[in-house]
Formats: C-alpha cells, structure tokens, sequence
C-alpha cells in the first residue's frame, strides 16, 4: 500500500480438519524452506521405515539459503541429484546420503548406529558398496567432529565389505560383537552334518 517493495514471505497453509501427520509436518517444513529444501537425518530416516520420526522436522536447505524459518532443525549441505527422493511423497535425501548424514551430524550412535546402517543394507534400500563408498567420500572431506562420527560409521560397515553380507540386523549385530571378543570373522550359511556325514542344519551364522 506504500508502493515500498517488500521481502515475500513463504506461507504455506493446510487444509482446515485434516489429520495431522509427522508426513505432513515434513512436508510443511519442506515448502516453508528455501527452494531445494528436503527432509533430512532422522526426518527422512523415518520416512523409510528406519528410525522413529523426530520431535521437530529436520531438514536439509542448500549452502548459501537462508535457514531462518521455524519449525524444524536445519542444516545446510550441497545435494547432488542422486542424493534427492520422493518418499510417501514428501522430498527427502536418499537412503544412502541420510545414513550418512545421520552419522556425520551424531544423530545416532553406538548400537543405534549399527541398527540404522543393518536396517537399511538388510531391506536392500541401497546396495553395500554404495553405502562404503558414500561414507568414504564423506570422511575423506570431513571437518574434526564430523570425521569422528565418520570414523564410527566405517567400523559399522566393517562387517558388510567383504564376505557374505549379514540377512537380517540381529545377525550383523553378532558379528560385530564376535570380532569384538576377538573371534575370526563369522561365515553364513554353514552347513552342519553328523559324524555319518549325513546333513544336520543350517546355521544362520557360524565360525569352522
């Protein structure tokens, strides 16, 4: 009315006596950013069926765009095309990029590290080597506090980058902590037989 040129403001408005979902909360967190804005870390982890979703959104915006909107945790990172999805159609890094964004930022640690990586490699959402190669990448420009959690995510990966991969998290989980008491690396599928040589079982997990 002033004929002064203002800022725009981004607003984003949701039908009145819908239900209200952590999917749509993400979304609105989504449209409330940046052009480029995605869910991110444990947002998008829970998207994919890994993790519970987070109190607040979380959100990943471009390197130089303005973070400055309320309603979710962000934080700023370059996307490659292939780090970006759709999931229950809401935009949201890859299975691949928010493992290792998870990691990177400390967002899961210790067991629940483990969990994550196991949970996603074991519902084939990413191949292994992807995943290797990512957190390689990522470690090798990694900043201090960063490179550490990074450092927890390839020891987590130990058990997937050679042999065998684990069929199920619990499995993968026993490897760890076998090699961790010191006992050679575990095989799969063993075929048990008697003293007859007649077939026994099939162990899911074994060492000869």
């Amino acid at each position: 009315e002033s004929g002064r040129w203002r800022q725009p403001v981004r607003g984003v408005y949701v039908v009145a006596g819908s239900t209200e979902t952590w999917e749509q909360k993400a979304m609105v967190a989504c449209l409330a950013g940046p052009t480029g804005t995605v869910a991110s870390h444990l947002t998008a982890a829970a998207l994919f069926g890994l993790e519970r979703f987070p109190e607040q959104p979380q959100v990943t915006v471009p390197p130089k765009a303005s973070g400055r909107f309320g309603g979710a945790a962000v934080f700023h990172g370059h996307l490659e095309p292939g780090d970006r999805c759709i999931q229950r159609r809401v935009p949201c890094t890859s299975p691949v990029r928010t493992v290792v964004d998870c990691a990177a930022a400390g967002a899961v640690d210790g067991e629940a590290l483990w969990d994550l990586v196991d949970s996603l490699l074991c519902k084939k959402l990413a191949q292994p080597s992807r995943l290797v190669r990512a957190s390689g990448r990522a470690l090798s420009s990694a900043r201090a506090g960063r490179r550490l959690n990074l450092e927890k995510l390839e020891r987590t990966l130990d058990v997937w980058r050679s042999g065998a991969p684990a069929g199920s998290p619990p499995e993968a989980r026993l490897q760890r902590k076998l090699i961790g008491w010191g006992f050679p690396r575990a095989e799969r599928q063993i075929e048990v037989y008697d003293e007859n040589g007649r077939f026994v079982a099939r162990a899911d997990v074994g060492i000869r």
